[in-house]
């Protein structure tokens, strides 16, 4: 089977990790945000490249959170996606994964990911991002491109996300 690869002449998907990198951070200073993390995995014992990785802890626990991002320029994440992105998240170790997609979620996925139990998935629909005077601030993936830019908030649903594991899908911030 022929792997897919990124297409290098078309940097958007880059800035679009780079940038939820970015916005991690400025979500939470006291944790560690990496882009393009690099782990060996300790089932497969072969080296995976990681979008996006928080380390920090939450209610005093150690915690480490994998963030993949799908920039697709029409179709949204199947449910092939969530599996895929399931067995990254086990292979590293990681406590809870973050998806992020420019485009949004099938149904499929968004069942898929709501029924993953240990670690917890998360998905959020995020389109255009941006980071202005240190502020982030972002587009809804399901918002046109020139509609008013949001700035983010931490939701209730996010933080029970991260202390607890509970499913969290938001079409924002």
């Amino acid at each position: 089977m022929a792997r897919r690869r990124r297409n290098m002449s078309d940097p958007r998907w880059l800035t679009y990790e780079k940038k939820v990198a970015e916005l991690l951070q400025k979500l939470d200073s006291r944790s560690f945000v990496e882009h393009n993390g690099k782990q060996v995995g300790e089932i497969s014992l072969t080296p995976r490249q990681l979008d996006v990785v928080a380390t920090g802890t939450v209610v005093g626990q150690p915690i480490k959170i994998v963030g993949e991002c799908k920039c697709y320029r029409t179709r949204p994440v199947t449910v092939g996606g969530i599996d895929e992105f399931i067995g990254k998240l086990l292979d590293v170790g990681a406590d809870r994964g973050i998806l992020f997609s420019y485009t949004g979620f099938s149904d499929g996925a968004f069942l898929r990911a709501a029924g993953a139990r240990g670690p917890s998935v998360g998905l959020i629909a995020l389109g255009e991002i941006e980071i202005e005077n240190g502020a982030p601030l972002a587009h809804s993936a399901s918002m046109a491109p020139d509609s008013s830019t949001k700035q983010i908030v931490i939701t209730e649903d996010y933080r029970d996300f991260l202390e607890q594991g509970t499913f969290l899908y938001q079409e924002e911030f």
